[in-house]
């Protein structure tokens, strides 16, 4: 009898045929349950999926039991879901002195980037975003190192998802700790000698995240050439951090954007890839900030049929914030920010292989 291996594919590659990170398997055979995370399985053993939490089905009729045939071969290919995106659970709770102090389920795409001295102790660094459960979008000068002139180590650093207090080990029940694969500097980055022109950094996590309602993918949208600079004008959006007060929780803080030929009026030395953002309120842009995404809430393209809910509003990623000029601690006025439409690229491929890997 010749068993199917759910180990490698077809030609001999090493894959998991049944197990991705957008999908949860059930395994029968002859009509009792069976091990899925057992590599060899009898012909006759029957797999059905169910899309797990944060996506939908990708097929509009519903799909046949993948099944193992008779010469140790499966039926069919496992077909991944389709990611959703930019949705949150609740309401912003109360607001504070510095901006809107909030639950992590408000922004469950916000992470904290955190480099390590040591097994236990580890230093808060930047924010960043979640585009799929195993990718995470940043600023580019909190992985780099200026003396090197490359990426730091990925083992030096440590991602956190549904983070409500700042402090590595102040933590809650729904903190979610994750390590580096692997980092992705954009190509030509060269750090403050270049003013952070193309300060991106994309950044693959060695374990994929479950999406609940306190960890969710934020939207991406790419426009062309016409749009590209102007999709980030009079945008009326808000961005995450955790303030300087107290237990420094996380917090939501109001802002407006302007595109790049409207942000050289006052900041005459601003590279073509970025846009700018000032914050409103008594609400600042800090230190801490840098690699957080500027999001805002819209409607989206496509068809509404094909989501969990029939809100057809959701949350973008616009830019990913660089530098604070002139600041200290907090950015006084304009923050300066790097537009992803510039890196479309970059970013597609990127999430093209966390789905084609993991998914």
């Amino acid at each position: 009898m010749q068993y199917c291996d759910t180990w490698q594919d077809s030609e001999g590659r090493p894959k998991n045929l049944l197990h991705g990170y957008s999908t949860n398997p059930t395994c029968t055979y002859e009509g009792q349950a069976v091990n899925c995370s057992a590599r060899y399985h009898p012909p006759g053993t029957e797999v059905t999926f169910i899309c797990a939490t944060g996506f939908r089905s990708s097929n509009i009729l519903p799909q046949p039991p993948m099944k193992c045939m008779a010469g140790g071969y499966w039926s069919r290919q496992r077909v991944p879901c389709a990611q959703e995106c930019g949705q949150i659970a609740t309401p912003i709770t109360q607001f504070s002195a510095n901006g809107y102090s909030i639950n992590n389920t408000v922004v469950p795409w916000h992470v904290g980037i955190y480099v390590g001295h040591n097994e236990k102790d580890y230093n808060f660094v930047c924010g960043g975003s979640l585009l799929t459960p195993d990718l995470v979008i940043t600023a580019a000068h909190c992985v780099y190192s200026e003396v090197s002139k490359n990426a730091y180590n990925a083992n030096t650093f440590r991602v956190v998802a549904a983070k409500l207090y700042r402090g590595y080990n102040n933590v809650t029940n729904e903190d979610r700790r994750r390590e580096v694969e692997s980092i992705i500097v954009a190509p030509k980055y060269k750090g403050r000698e270049d003013n952070y022109k193309n300060d991106i950094a994309l950044i693959f996590l060695s374990d994929p995240y479950k999406l609940s309602n306190v960890v969710r993918p934020v939207c991406l949208e790419f426009f062309d050439f016409s749009e590209k600079e102007n999709i980030n004008n009079d945008v009326q959006g808000q961005f995450a951090g955790w303030n300087f007060k107290d237990e420094r929780e996380l917090q939501f803080v109001p802002a407006k954007s302007q595109m790049n030929s409207v942000c050289q009026a006052s900041l005459y030395d601003i590279s073509s890839d970025k846009f700018c953002m000032y914050t409103q309120g008594t609400s600042l842009a800090c230190h801490g900030d840098s690699g957080g995404g500027f999001t805002a809430r819209r409607e989206m393209l496509g068809d509404v049929r094909l989501t969990f809910s029939r809100d057809r509003f959701r949350h973008y990623l616009y830019g990913v914030i660089s530098s604070a000029p002139s600041a200290g601690q907090c950015a006084e006025s304009l923050t300066t920010l790097t537009n992803i439409q510039h890196f479309a690229d970059l970013i597609r491929t990127a999430m093209q292989k966390s789905l084609d890997v993991n998914a």
